[in-house]
Order: structure tokens, then C-alpha cells, then sequence
């Protein structure tokens, strides 16, 4: 890391966390092995993630089915957590529903927005990549996971009883590999109706995923290149690309016949309301 001009201290110890979305509760782990020297820091972290995790807890629950209008972050706090264990709960979370787009810019380009959590966070500073090792990482590996994640949202929406798993109400588990619709018939694919809709409103709204870079416009270009899986992503239009050098720069659309200035004055939601058809939660015949 020196070599790349991040200076870290000799007395710096890493610890890894486990982040329980459905709660908000993020855990230290193997703090026996953490030096004396080193707890209170550890202790100001977990007292900064409590307050944090409750916070969350309370913008969530809004638009939880069943959770209370403006609690509190106490009161969501414990809502969240009961409701995670309550095994009558269909709706105990909205998990990745909502996701929209993965940024790999400056954590300047985002602080201070409402992204409503949908957007995947990738701090990238190009000034330190010259070679676009590091792009290429985040393109190549969480980029495309992000895109799988968000093809399986908009497909078990938009064609939900070819790539859907119904309603998980009559789901039953089959040797740790799949489930089935009742007690027999295919094994289920893609996500259950109450990870997209509480049957009044939807969850998730089904649009391909969007990525946004603040790189060299070149750089990226090699990047895409060097890699088929990103020419198969991106030049069938199952992401969308838009990127800029530079903070004073206009974006840019890439496309297979080269970069192209992207307009941004409508929106899905001119085109495509989310309020007026919404799938049943209840299995058809």
C-alpha cells in the first residue's frame, strides 16, 4: 500500500464486521483477538453503528408492510428486530428491492444525495489508477454481481410467473437447493411475490441497471475491451454505461458505436408509473 502512497500505521489492526440487513445490526467479529490498546476505539465504533443502525431502522420502516408510519429510531430499532424472527412475518425485509444503479466515482459525486438506498456505492478515485487495475476489479467482479442482483429483481417482476418463485406463503424447502410451490411440481425460480410487492404497492421497480464512472473515457474503453463479459453486458443494453473524466465534464453514454452525450431530462417514471398494476400475492390457478 505504500508503494501507492496510503500510509498506514504500524499499530492499524483490521477487524471484519457482519452487517445483518434485516435488523441494522452491524457486529464485530473475533473481538477477543483485538489488543487492549485498541478497545475503546473498538467500543466508539460499535456505539457510532448502533446509532447508526437505528437510524436506518427508522427510514426503513416506512415503507415496511405493516411497520409503524415515523417511529422513532428506538421504536424501529426494535421493530426490525422482531419482526426479523417473527416466522409468520412474509415481509421481513425488502432486501435489495429498489436497486437501480452502481457508482464507481468519487465519494464526493453522492455525499449529502437521498439515494433512497438504491444505488451501490463504489469510492474510485481514477488520479491513483493510471493503469485501471483497480476499475477493472470493480467492473469485472462487483459490478457484474450488482447486475445479476438486478436482473433477478427485473425479471421475477416483469414476467413473474415464468421466472418468479409465487407466493412464499406455500413454499417448501428441498435439500438446501431450491423450494417448491406447495408440495410438488418444477423447483421455483427467482424471487418470491413478497420481495416485490405487498399486494397494494410495489417494492422493486424493474428498470436494467444503471453505472455511472468518473474515469478517463479511454480508460474505460480498454477496460471494456479486454473483457466480453462487459461488451455482452453493455452492448446488449442490459447495463447501461454513462461516465466522465472529470467533475466539470458532461456525461457520457457508451454505446457499441462509441461514447455519446447522455440526456437525463425524463425520467422511468414519466414512461412508467408504479402505482397502477400491481401483481396479486395470492397463487392463481
Amino acid at each position: 500500500m505504500g508503494t501507492l502512497g496510503i500510509a498506514i500505521p504500524d499499530d492499524t489492526w483490521f477487524v471484519a464486521a457482519q452487517h445483518d440487513t434485516a435488523t441494522d445490526r452491524v457486529t464485530v467479529l473475533d473481538q477477543h483477538l483485538i489488543p487492549d490498546s485498541h478497545l475503546p476505539d473498538v467500543r466508539r465504533l460499535a456505539a457510532d453503528l448502533r446509532i447508526a443502525g437505528a437510524e436506518l431502522a427508522a427510514e426503513r420502516c416506512s415503507g415496511l408492510p405493516g411497520g409503524p408510519a415515523d417511529p422513532d429510531p428506538a421504536r424501529a430499532s426494535r421493530h426490525v428486530a422482531n419482526r426479523s424472527v417473527d416466522w409468520a412475518q412474509v415481509f421481513p425485509e425488502w432486501g435489495l428491492a429498489g436497486n437501480a444503479a452502481f457508482v464507481v466515482a468519487p465519494r464526493a459525486l453522492t455525499r449529502g444525495i437521498d439515494l433512497r438506498r438504491r444505488v451501490f456505492l463504489h469510492s474510485y478515485e481514477a488520479d491513483v489508477d493510471a493503469e485501471g487495475g483497480a476499475l477493472e476489479t470493480i467492473l469485472t467482479a462487483p459490478m457484474v454481481v450488482a447486475q445479476w442482483i438486478n436482473c433477478q429483481y427485473y425479471f421475477s417482476t416483469v414476467a413473474p410467473d415464468m421466472f418468479g418463485a409465487g407466493t412464499k406463503t406455500i413454499h417448501n424447502v428441498v435439500g438446501g437447493v431450491g423450494v417448491l410451490a406447495g408440495h410438488g411440481g418444477d423447483l421455483q425460480l427467482g424471487l418470491p411475490r413478497q420481495s416485490l410487492t405487498d399486494g397494494r404497492s410495489f417494492g422493486h421497480e424493474p428498470m436494467r441497471l444503471l453505472t455511472v464512472v468518473q474515469a478517463p473515457l479511454q480508460r474505460i474503453d480498454m477496460v471494456v475491451e479486454r473483457n466480453p463479459v462487459l461488451q455482452h453486458l453493455f452492448g446488449n443494453d442490459w447495463v447501461c454505461l454513462v461516465a466522465r473524466e472529470g467533475p466539470d465534464d458532461d456525461w457520457q453514454r457508451w454505446t457499441r458505436g462509441g461514447w455519446r452525450r447522455w440526456e437525463t431530462t425524463t425520467t422511468a417514471e414519466d414512461h412508467y408509473p408504479t402505482d397502477q398494476e400491481v401483481m396479486p400475492c395470492q397463487p392463481t390457478a
